[in-house]
């Protein structure tokens, strides 16, 4: 979970600063316009070059943090990937294998809610149907005995 706000923090940065980059550049470009036969082109063009390529590593690893934590959650609830489905995948050219996309992993993420959701009703039925009556019944022995005990005491 904190991998993945400081990924969204560093994500945010890198925008903020390339942001701010970009109008330096603007700005120097237009100052040496006649030094340069087209000079905001090239500038912009090299920038954006750069900031694509941070913003797709900065994304390629938020991305893989949020599989590798939606798996570890699917295998301790249980629940079955949604293998053969191309759909809900998505080619990591640098890792050579597949990830999910944001529409498999709100597949991923509904499957587990549901088994949690699952887990929870059955819990509950075992404290309503057996634990609550058990316990209330416990409680009427515990009374009548009480009674009894003080009422032999009495005389």
């Amino acid at each position: 979970m904190f991998d993945t706000w400081r990924l969204d923090r560093k994500l945010a940065k890198m925008q903020r600063f390339w942001a701010d980059e970009l109008d330096r550049f603007k700005v120097d470009a237009a100052k040496r316009a006649e030094e340069l036969a087209d000079p905001q082109a090239a500038i912009i063009e090299s920038v954006d070059e750069e900031v694509i390529s941070e913003m797709t590593e900065a994304l390629r690893q938020h991305d893989l943090v949020a599989n590798i934590r939606l798996t570890r959650q699917a295998g301790v609830w249980d629940v079955e990937m949604p293998r053969g489905q191309p759909e809900f995948w998505t080619e990591d050219t640098v890792l050579k294998t597949a990830l999910l996309n944001s529409k498999g992993r709100t597949y991923v993420r509904k499957l587990i809610d549901e088994e949690r959701g699952r887990r929870f009703e059955v819990k509950t039925r075992w404290v309503t149907k057996l634990i609550l009556p058990l316990l209330a019944g416990l409680i009427g022995v515990i009374g009548a005995v009480t009674g009894l005990v003080a009422v032999l005491r009495h005389k």
